[in-house]
């Protein structure tokens, strides 16, 4: 690895290193990033270590780029950790975006069945993916607290930290979890005018999170036509009615 990093970083063909780090230490983010085929693996020595190379040839060859951005999850296992897991991280890395995890409720899953059916003929299923999970249970006190040192520690050092979507407040955090109707400042879906998803079949999706909707298949079509064809001009049109009920937490919908 250290050799393709060196030459990605010193012929400049790398603006921006995203990486998962979702653990403190080995032992939780090895349980939190273990392979899915159930295998054990030193996921956090591999991480720091490539974070870690980066720097050190940057810093070498007196280079600003890459950014390497650590993207940290929010869940049940780290939330009361959030400050140590930047702490990690605190002069070696650019940007360190946290993405408040998220899950939907049956009541939630069904009025966007409904929806869906309304606005496009047919009733989907991946949302249903969403439904309860490891997101669930974090504590919004403790959390606010984790944010607020997560902040102070970061003043005047390198890596700036970023919580997705902005919220930081105890009250806020309580809300995101608690109401799903609550689009926390993002009241329209402007991805689907930047973003399309392609899936390894070739399938052409406006949606991030929920790819139930298909607007091509690019070994079928090229890209520009479906783009700018009828099925992806007829959902940008259904969304500017307003979001679907399982919208209001995905991270497409809040810019990431």
């Amino acid at each position: 690895l250290e050799p393709i990093l060196e030459d990605l970083i010193s012929t400049r063909s790398l603006n921006v290193l995203f990486l998962s780090l979702d653990g403190w230490d080995a032992e939780s983010q090895n349980v939190m990033r273990s392979p899915a085929n159930g295998r054990r693996s030193d996921n956090f020595e591999r991480t720091m270590a490539v974070i870690e190379k980066a720097h050190e040839i940057k810093s070498r060859k007196n280079l600003r780029m890459p950014f390497v951005v650590p993207i940290t999850v929010v869940s049940n296992h780290n939330y009361m950790h959030l400050a140590d897991i930047h702490r990690q991280i605190l002069d070696t890395t650019q940007l360190h975006p946290y993405y408040y995890g998220w899950y939907i409720t049956e009541e939630d899953a069904a009025a966007h069945e409904r929806v869906f059916e309304q606005r496009f003929g047919y009733t989907p299923r991946n949302h249903r993916g969403y439904l309860k999970s490891c997101f669930n249970d974090v504590d919004p006190s403790v959390t606010a607290r984790q944010v607020a040192e997560v902040l102070r520690m970061s003043r005047g050092r390198a890596s700036v930290p970023q919580f997705i979507p902005d919220i930081y407040s105890e009250a806020e955090i309580r809300r995101y979890y608690s109401d799903h109707r609550w689009h926390c400042g993002y009241p329209n879906c402007e991805s689907i005018y930047h973003v399309a998803e392609i899936s390894p079949d070739g399938r052409v999706t406006p949606c991030r999170d929920y790819q139930d909707y298909t607007c091509g298949n690019i070994y079928e079509q090229s890209f520009y036509d479906i783009w700018n064809g009828g099925n992806f001009k007829k959902f940008r049109r259904e969304m500017q009615k307003g979001l679907m009920p399982v919208c209001t937490r995905c991270c497409g919908l809040q810019g990431f």
